[in-house]
């Protein structure tokens, strides 16, 4: 009989970092330290696909680190969220591998004016 071992591989962030530019890096590190700053009992679970911040042990927010931008997901019922400057797309309705409902795709030229 065949001894299958299946290996369960951790993510990092620096698996999602890998082989981005510095301009991207830093923008998510800028992201990064503004989530963090929210709270205390926040934290970063990294995931195959995606970076997820967690608060008491539930995922609020993902961002995916893409080649030029980076995409954010916040874990929001409808109605929650003041969007006055209308960023926000509602994904609840449409096939998606993360746990929010609203996505914001924030290019690089844009975050800076946000954050």
């Amino acid at each position: 009989m065949k001894k299958i071992i299946s290996k369960i591989k951790v993510y990092t962030e620096e698996d999602h970092l890998q082989g981005k530019s510095d301009t991207i890096k830093d923008l998510y590190e800028t992201f990064k330290n503004a989530i963090l700053n929210l709270g205390n009992d926040l934290d970063i679970k990294p995931k195959k696909q995606e970076i997820g911040f967690t608060s008491k042990g539930k995922i609020f927010a993902d961002v995916c680190i893409l080649k030029n931008s980076l995409k954010f997901w916040i874990n929001l019922k409808r109605g929650l969220l003041d969007d006055p400057k209308q960023l926000v797309r509602d994904v609840s309705s449409i096939g998606h591998w993360v746990m929010g409902i609203m996505k914001l795709l924030y290019l690089i030229l844009n975050i800076w004016n946000i954050l």
